[in-house]
Parts: C-alpha cells; sequence; structure tokens
C-alpha cells in the first residue's frame, strides 16, 4: 500500500542521515586531531619561550587538551558504531582492571583522591581486552572526575554464580534527581560549574558493555555514603 511504501521510505531516509552524521563525526573527528595535536606542540614550546604570558598560555593548553579529549572520545564512538566488534578472546579482567587502577594513579594524586583497589587475579572472561579496557578507564576517570580532594575511589572485583562484578565507588556529590535516565546519553553531563568532561565517557562505556553482552549499572549509593556505584557483570569463560 502506499502507506508502507511512504514508511518504508522514511526508514530508509532515516538510516541514511543516521549513517552520514556517523561519518560526518568520524571524518571531522580525524581532520581535528592533527591541528590540535600540532597547537599543543605550538604551546608547549611558547611555555618556554615567554614565561611573562604564562597564566594565558596555560588556559590556551587547557583548551586544546579539552578539544583532544573530545576528538578522542569522538573517534572512540565511531569505531564503536561499527557494526562487528573486535575478536573476542579469553584474558584475565582482574589484572587489565589492576592496570587501569594504576594507570589513574598519577591522576588520583594529583586531585588528593584516595584511589584504592581490592581486586585479586585470576578472573578469566570472554571479551575484546581493549574495549573492556576503555570500559573500566572510562568509568574510573569518571570517578575521579566528581571526587572532590580528599575523598575516595574504590575499585573492586568480585565472584559471582555466573561470573564477576567489578564496581567503582566515589565519594562525589552523587547523581540529581531525575539524572539517572540520562546518564547514558552522548554529551549530556551532570557535571557542576568548572568540572571538565565531554559528555561521551559514559556514552561509551554503555556502548562498549553492551557490544561485549555485559551488564552495566550506575546509580546513586546504597551504603549510607554520599556517591555514586557503576557496576559491570561480565559472565566466565564456561568450561
Amino acid at each position: 500500500t502506499s502507506l508502507v511504501t511512504a514508511m518504508n521510505g522514511l526508514i530508509l531516509r532515516l538510516h541514511d542521515a543516521l549513517t552520514a552524521q556517523k561519518r560526518f563525526l568520524a571524518d571531522a573527528a580525524h581532520t581535528l586531531r592533527t591541528p590540535i595535536a600540532a597547537m599543543q606542540i605550538e604551546i608547549g614550546n611558547l611555555t618556554t619561550e615567554v614565561p611573562p604570558a604564562r597564566p594565558r598560555l596555560d588556559a590556551l593548553a587547557a583548551g586544546a587538551r579539552r578539544a583532544a579529549q573530545l576528538v578522542d572520545q569522538l573517534l572512540r564512538l565511531a569505531r564503536l558504531d561499527e557494526p562487528q566488534p573486535p575478536s573476542r578472546i579469553q584474558f584475565d579482567v582482574a589484572a587489565l582492571l589492576l592496570d587501569c587502577v594504576a594507570d589513574q594513579a598519577a591522576l588520583a594524586a594529583r586531585k588528593g583522591i584516595d584511589l584504592g583497589a581490592e581486586i585479586t587475579p585470576p578472573a578469566i572472561i570472554n571479551g575484546a581486552a581493549d574495549e573492556v579496557r576503555i570500559l573500566f578507564t572510562n568509568l574510573i576517570e569518571n570517578a575521579l572526575t566528581y571526587t572532590q580532594a580528599g575523598g575516595k575511589v574504590d575499585v573492586s572485583l568480585r565472584p559471582t554464580k555466573d561470573g564477576f562484578y567489578a564496581e567503582v565507588l566515589d565519594t562525589g556529590p552523587g547523581l540529581s534527581a531525575g539524572i539517572e535516565a540520562h546518564i547514558f546519553e552522548r554529551f549530556f553531563r551532570a557535571a557542576p560549574e568548572g568540572v571538565e568532561g565531554t559528555g561521551l565517557g559514559l556514552a561509551i562505556a554503555r556502548r562498549i558493555a553492551d557490544r561485549q553482552g555485559y551488564g552495566l549499572e550506575v546509580r546513586n549509593r546504597t551504603d549510607g555514603i554520599t556517591g555514586v556505584m557503576a557496576r559491570v557483570t561480565m559472565p566466565c569463560v564456561k568450561s
């Protein structure tokens, strides 16, 4: 019928529009990456040559860093929108998670945050290890972003009947009422004024968890401490 034909045409045009949008984001990110990197190098050179202008150069450097972070996140999203995920392998998620915590130790120290881990290898699962590393890195970075100096971020991995779950607990301000329904949306930010971020970290985490077949929930803590709990549930390798 004419109605079915019209609906099919609408669906096809919508699909083409979404594909074009994803292609544009990927192309734009690739195009921006090189000039932003060059700008960061030039700012670094000027910092040593023009001491009186240091505060303004520091502000420029911070802006370039945020732009570079946004480009990197956009490229990750573009890759994650590809229909086929990378090959899945067996790997020790406990060792990978410990590496992710170690990678964030310097950032935690700079912010004056106590970053702890309760993780005991081995914990063998199936998945694309590179994507899972990004998933955990984003969750830990997100917790550190929202936690103030003197606060704590605790990362743990525990067994379940069918696998393992990893938790990232922070002592930040928690999620405001009505926020939880939107935290996985692209470019959504719940950060207060002055807190840096791209609004893409949790969207990327959600996409990776879905591609890997893992569970992911992010909500306010229920243990009497103000803050957020992020939990990833992963099935173990079947023998």
